[in-house]
C-alpha cells in the first residue's frame, strides 16, 4: 500500500477507537489512558473539553497544538525523531492530551494526560495532529518532554494556512509577513512537510532564504519518506536552491527512509551539475 493510500485510510478511521491503555511501570512520564471516540453526533457541550488543572472548558480549535517535542526521541522507537504531538489548555497552559507512543511502538492515536481521562471520558480527543487546528506554539518556544505546563504565549496574528499558500506561490514578501506575525516556520502540513520542504520542492529560492532567516530547520525530515529539503531540491533539480541550503548548513549525508542521500539521488536523476556541486561540498560515495 502506498503512503498516500495509507494516509487516506488513516483519515477515514477514528483516531480514538482503541480501548483504555494501562500505564506501564517503566514509563518516563505518567501514562494517560486512551478514551474511545464516537462517530455519532454530539451535543455542543460534549465538544467542550475540561482541563483537569484549571477546570475550565475549551474546544480543541483553541488549544495549543505542538507537533514536535524536544527531548522525546529517547522515549520513541529508534529513528522516530521528536515527532510527539501534545495539546495544552488555552486557559492555564497545562498538558491535556499527548500522542500515544513508547519505545516499542507508535500507536498512531491521541491519549489523555493524567486526570483528564476521567474528566473527559465521553469527549473527543484532539484531531489528527498534522491537520490545521488549534494554536501553534511560537518558534523557539517548544515545550520539552519534561514540561507539563506552558506559559501562555502572546497571541499571534499570523496564519499557518497563509504561510503555506505563500510558500507554494513563491511569495517571499508574504512569507516574511507571516513569520513576523508569529507563525512557526517549522510547522508541518497534513502530509508532514514543513514550509522549507515545500520551497525546496518548488525551487523558490527567495522563499527558502526568508524561511531560513526566520528560523526554519535546514535538516528537518518529512514524517513520511524522511526526505530533507536538500533531498527534495535534488530530486527536482533545483541547483540554485541546493546551493542556498548547503550554505545554510544542510547535511548532504543524511539519508531518506530508502537509504538514499542527495548525492545518490543526483546520480539517479542524471543531475550532473548538482552531483558536481555536492562533490565540491565534500560529499563522497
Amino acid at each position: 500500500m502506498g503512503w498516500f493510500q495509507w494516509l487516506r485510510k488513516k483519515f477515514n478511521t477514528e483516531v480514538g477507537e482503541a480501548s483504555q491503555v494501562t500505564p506501564e511501570p517503566d514509563s518516563p512520564a505518567e501514562k494517560p489512558t486512551v478514551s474511545p471516540s464516537s462517530s455519532e453526533a454530539r451535543e455542543p457541550d460534549e465538544e467542550q473539553v475540561k482541563c483537569a488543572d484549571c477546570r475550565q472548558t475549551f474546544v480543541w480549535e483553541n488549544a495549543y497544538n505542538q507537533q514536535d517535542t524536544p527531548g522525546s526521541e529517547s522515549f520513541h522507537p529508534p529513528g522516530h525523531g521528536i515527532f510527539h504531538p501534545r495539546a495544552f489548555c488555552p486557559h492555564c497552559g497545562a498538558l491535556v492530551a499527548e500522542w500515544d507512543i513508547d519505545r516499542q511502538q507508535d500507536y498512531d492515536r491521541w491519549k489523555w494526560y493524567g486526570e483528564n481521562a476521567a474528566l473527559n471520558s465521553a469527549r473527543p480527543l484532539p484531531p489528527y495532529p498534522l491537520l490545521f487546528w488549534g494554536k501553534a506554539m511560537p518558534n523557539l518556544s517548544l515545550a520539552s518532554i519534561d514540561c507539563k505546563k506552558i506559559q501562555i504565549p502572546a497571541e499571534a496574528s499570523g496564519s499557518p494556512e497563509k504561510l503555506f499558500w505563500a510558500v507554494v506561490g513563491g511569495n517571499a514578501a508574504e512569507v516574511k509577513i507571516q513569520l513576523e506575525a508569529g507563525v512557526d516556520p517549522n510547522i508541518r502540513n497534513y502530509v508532514g512537510e514543513t514550509p522549507l520542504m515545500l520551497a525546496a520542492e518548488k525551487g523558490h529560492e527567495e522563499v527558502a532564504r526568508a524561511l531560513l532567516a526566520g528560523g526554519a530547520k535546514v535538516n528537518d525530515q518529512e514524517v513520511y519518506g524522511r526526505h530533507t529539503p536538500l533531498i527534495l531540491a535534488t530530486m527536482e533539480g533545483h541547483a540554485a536552491l541546493i546551493r542556498t541550503l548547503l550554505e545554510a548548513g544542510a547535511d548532504p549525508n543524511l539519508q531518506n527512509q530508502f537509504g538514499k542521500t542527495a548525492l545518490m539521488l543526483a546520480k539517479d536523476k542524471g543531475h550532473q551539475d548538482i552531483e558536481a556541486m555536492l562533490h565540491n561540498a565534500g560529499v563522497t560515495g
